[in-house]
């Protein structure tokens, strides 16, 4: 009896060590980054210092819904986000920012302008109060500074799934329930 309980036991264990790795498999690598890693949704953003030129520079991401990329330079899907992003129906009415190591990304002309391009100030404090361990890395901030989604990507697909977005009137609001209900009335 205590044989076949201890036999019981050990397949248990061994089934949920299984269903746990199984899992942890089928999870790809891009979904643990956007689901684990990046700040939560709804959150308060962190400060971001970075620079233009010789001129430091805090960036304000207040009153404009803002599409935020981590990029770095030399690398191609961060160019393809940023490609992307440009035209992609939830991004092309939002403020673009990246911020990299070199504020002079290799961007086509036509995807320059459409970019305010800064270079971090300290890039791993950055990365690591804004937890974007990656390239690129993207979030979207809200127009009361709080993120909206985030993840990886660099393909039109990638921002598709990401991006399910509320419409602009079902913002999170900075209001209690009776100011949202004295406002409404």
């Amino acid at each position: 009896m205590v044989a076949l309980a201890l036999c019981l036991a050990g397949t248990s264990a061994l089934a949920v060590a299984l269903l746990w790795r199984v899992t942890t498999w089928e999870t790809h690598a891009a979904d643990r980054l956007t689901n684990f890693e990046g700040l939560p949704i709804g959150s308060p953003i962190k400060p971001l210092s970075s620079h233009v030129g010789d001129e430091d520079a805090e960036l304000n991401f207040e009153d404009r819904r803002t599409f935020l990329v981590f990029a770095s330079s030399g690398c191609e899907p961060c160019t393809e986000l940023l490609r992307v992003a440009t035209t992609h129906p939830a991004t092309r009415p939002m403020r673009k920012v990246v911020v990299s190591d070199d504020e002079r990304l290799q961007l086509a002309q036509e995807l320059g302008c459409m970019w305010e391009s800064y270079r971090f100030h300290d890039e791993e404090k950055a990365r690591a109060d804004w937890r974007a361990p990656v390239s690129p890395y993207f979030y979207v901030i809200d127009e009361f500074s709080r993120i909206m989604a985030k993840g990886v990507a660099n393909r039109s697909e990638h921002l598709d799934r990401l991006l399910d977005l509320p419409p602009s009137s079902l913002q999170i609001s900075t209001l209690s329930p009776i100011e949202t209900r004295s406002v409404n009335a």
